[in-house]
């Protein structure tokens, strides 16, 4: 996830999964997803709700300002990835632009729209359902919209991943609510969380195709290794490039989420 509300690493549906975002490791051309002013002088400011992975960005525009919310459900049948904007105050104007790049951007899939605010796309057996309050249309082999949000305003963008031969998956609208029950399976992963924090665990946990993979043991200490394989793609990077980059990576294996962001 960058300052410019781009999350420009997925991969989906599971960790060892290729990815269908991979910009971070090459260009906008190679997968992304970015929700953002189109004013370029915005203020960005980021943090987590208190116990929880819910992630806030707060840009800040001279006509206005907004939210844009973003996470993850608790896996059910499907993998969902939701994203939340609220206008805070004045008006803002954003620009929405999705690329899908499945196989590590080898892929480029086969989209087809189900309805004013839903498109499918599909690459093999891989299938995204994007559900956008907002409007969109193609353009380039890209999923793009212009638009704005006024204080009090909120609109909702979802993608969701399953097989392209089973049903189309829903997200659950409730989602949100998950992070606020005081008891539970819930609050125990959020406490969870906060030791992680506390002890600084962490490590990537990313596709078997060339690019590193660092897991954390449970005891503070992390193991590297590169695989021989690598991928055709241009998104692709040996371990020596990854490294040269600035990110913060946070990892939490007892709940499955790993967040990559750009320093």
């Amino acid at each position: 996830m960058g300052r410019d509300g781009s999350i420009d690493w997925l991969c989906w549906p599971h960790f060892d999964s290729d990815a269908c975002f991979a910009a971070v490791l090459g260009t906008s051309e190679d997968g992304r997803w970015q929700i953002a002013p189109k004013d370029k002088a915005a203020k960005v400011t980021r943090r987590y709700r208190p116990d929880t992975l819910i992630l806030e960005m707060l840009f800040e525009t001279a006509d206005g300002a907004a939210t844009l919310i973003d996470f993850m459900p608790p896996r059910g049948g499907s993998s969902h990835l939701l994203r939340l904007l609220v206008g805070e105050r004045g008006e803002v104007e954003l620009h929405d632009e999705l690329i899908l790049r499945f196989g590590y951007s080898a892929m480029v899939p086969w989209v087809t729209r189900i309805d004013d605010h839903a498109m499918r796309a599909v690459a093999g057996l891989d299938m995204v359902v994007l559900h956008s309050s907002a409007p969109f249309r193609g353009e380039h082999f890209r999923t793009v919209g212009d638009f704005s949000i006024n204080a009090g305003e909120k609109k909702s963008f979802g993608l969701s991943s399953a097989l392209s031969h089973k049903e189309l998956p829903e997200a659950d609208t409730d989602a949100l609510s998950w992070w606020r029950r005081p008891g539970g399976r819930s609050a125990r992963l959020r406490k969870r969380r906060a030791r992680l924090f506390e002890q600084r665990e962490g490590g990537i946990n990313t596709g078997p195709r060339g690019i590193p993979r660092v897991a954390s043991n449970g005891h503070g200490r992390v193991s590297a290794a590169q695989e021989e394989r690598r991928p055709a793609s241009a998104a692709t990077a040996t371990h020596a490039q990854f490294a040269q980059q600035a990110f913060e990576i946070r990892v939490f294996p007892a709940i499955g989420i790993i967040s990559i962001f750009r320093v």
